[in-house]
């Protein structure tokens, strides 16, 4: 089952994002923040799909205005399925998901994915749902900006 998550599920969100970014410290506060922001906003989407073990799977997207695409696009921004449950489709039935919920807002023209240069195999997993290989990301993050 796919649903909308809540805060409430803030403790099994920040355990898959772990396991989506084992290398990096999270901070569970500001986790916490944006989880709320997810969970409360109209830009801001977080589903899971949840089995008897309980949520196994995420996906979030967001929202915004594109001279690009001359209206809306969607951003899938995070794609993580727990790994003992890999390789059962999950991950394909919150794209599909994400997909149909859209497919009825003509302003929505398009959707982007952003995905690690590492992530070798998270670039097939996109590709063998439709998705072409467009673009570089280039990041800065704040602190970056500042000291760079």
């Amino acid at each position: 089952m796919i649903r909308k998550l809540t805060k409430r599920d803030r403790r099994k969100l920040i355990g898959l994002l772990r396991q989506l970014w084992p290398n990096r410290s999270l901070d569970s506060e500001g986790l916490h923040n944006v989880i709320e922001k997810y969970a409360a906003g109209r830009d801001y989407r977080i589903y899971g799909y949840e089995d008897r073990a309980g949520v196994v799977g995420i996906i979030t997207m967001s929202f915004r205005w594109s001279l690009f695409y001359e209206g809306k696009v969607a951003l899938i921004e995070d794609l993580v399925v727990d790994e003992s449950s890999r390789r059962r489709g999950i991950g394909r039935k919150l794209v599909r998901f994400v997909e149909e919920l859209i497919s009825g807002d003509n302003t929505i023209r398009g959707i982007e994915v952003n995905t690690d240069l590492q992530r070798e195999d998270a670039q097939t997993f996109w590709e063998s749902c439709g998705y072409s290989r467009l673009a570089f990301q280039f990041r800065k993050k704040k602190n970056d900006a500042q000291t760079g």
